[in-house]
């Protein structure tokens, strides 16, 4: 059943043509995403719709158990302007909201929308919620009270230009690691079996966890996989191995509304010596143009950041666009000091495993 509400003013006075819906569809999503692209025929312009407004995306989390998912609509004399969806993760007192991710932001709206209601529209979310911290994806600056502000940042290639093209735009330097991988005998195939997506992400388990980067749980990506099968929307991934070898490069995949994502990579210490991981997304830049996309998503990176440094060398050699969008915080104020003591516990931990060997 759908929540729906009034919003109000500043001053407490009603504004009749707006209001919100606790919760929509993917006929909602459907029908939102025509009034989308109706704009960009206008201007011959095309903005790909983000897979993390999708119902998919929420019903993979709570099917996995992973987390709760909360969808808002914002409607307009009937129209519905404004999309949210976030995911809802608990842990005693703490609760963390987060909509949309580095490969998809959390809020949409419709071309020409009312800024101060958008603005408006998620200070109710944050106020009915009441997350312990709160984060939101965002094409844009907002400038919400009380919530900062940073820049998320992803690559974009466009597939719209012929494959020669595309090769062309690389760095030399990625493009002789790509030729050096084909020379030493890598492969590249894709696949969509629940077999190959668990060898996949063995490999990228890995690679997290040797870089102490947080992996998400099998039981998650493999709902994930299940709920964007069909519909309009694709999941697969990428292996690239020396003939007679294991997997050593590997990427999950997903694709909606012409743009696929790189959802999750990563490479053996062998993968990475033989460049497999070059001729893996250059393998993937040719399929994802042969299947129709118009633009592949590289994923999060950060120029600006050191941590993010190697990743960014990487990913920036394909020649893609550097894309900036907002990511909107806001922490309860006794965040900070539990984290604080959270991580003396976590260091705490390590001194005295280290003295149990």
């Amino acid at each position: 059943m759908k929540f729906y509400r009034t919003l109000k003013n500043s001053s407490g006075d009603s504004v009749p043509r707006y209001c919100i819906t606790y919760g929509y569809d993917q006929k909602d999503v459907v029908n939102f995403m025509k009034v989308f692209h109706e704009y960009d025929s206008k201007t011959g312009s095309f903005r790909p719709f983000d897979f993390t407004l999708t119902t998919f995306w929420g019903e993979a989390a709570e099917n996995a158990g992973y987390a709760s998912t909360r969808k808002y609509g914002l409607w307009e004399n009937g129209n519905l302007i404004g999309l949210f969806q976030g995911l809802i993760r608990k842990k005693l007192f703490y609760k963390s909201l987060v909509a949309g991710s580095t490969s998809g932001n959390g809020i949409a709206m419709v071309p020409d929308f009312s800024s101060g209601m958008i603005r408006l529209f998620l200070l109710k979310i944050s106020k009915r919620e009441k997350p312990s911290a709160f984060s939101i994806f965002s094409p844009i600056s907002l400038n919400l009270s009380s919530f900062s502000e940073r820049a998320n940042y992803t690559l974009y290639i466009n597939l719209d230009l012929g494959v020669e093209e595309i090769f062309q735009n690389m760095r030399k330097k990625t493009r002789n690691r790509v030729k050096k991988a084909r020379k030493s005998g890598v492969t590249v195939d894709f696949s969509n079996s629940i077999k190959d997506l668990r060898e996949a992400y063995n490999v990228i388990y890995s690679t997290s966890t040797l870089r102490s980067i947080p992996a998400l749980p099998w039981r998650y990506i493999v709902k994930l996989h299940d709920c964007f099968q069909g519909n309009g929307c694709k999941s697969m991934v990428a292996l690239g191995y020396v003939q007679g070898e294991t997997v050593l490069s590997a990427a999950h995949l997903i694709g909606f509304d012409k743009k696929l994502v790189l959802w999750q990579a990563g490479s053996t210490e062998k993968g990475y010596k033989l460049n497999v991981g070059s001729l893996l997304q250059a393998e993937v830049i040719e399929h994802s143009k042969n299947l129709g996309y118009l633009i592949y998503d590289m994923g999060g990176t950060d120029p600006k950041n050191p941590i993010y440094a190697g990743i960014h060398r990487f990913k920036s050699g394909f020649g893609g666009s550097l894309i900036a969008n907002i990511v909107i915080q806001k922490n309860a104020f006794y965040i900070p000091f539990v984290l604080r003591a959270y991580n003396l516990f976590k260091s705490k931990n390590r001194v005295i495993a280290s003295n149990s060997w």
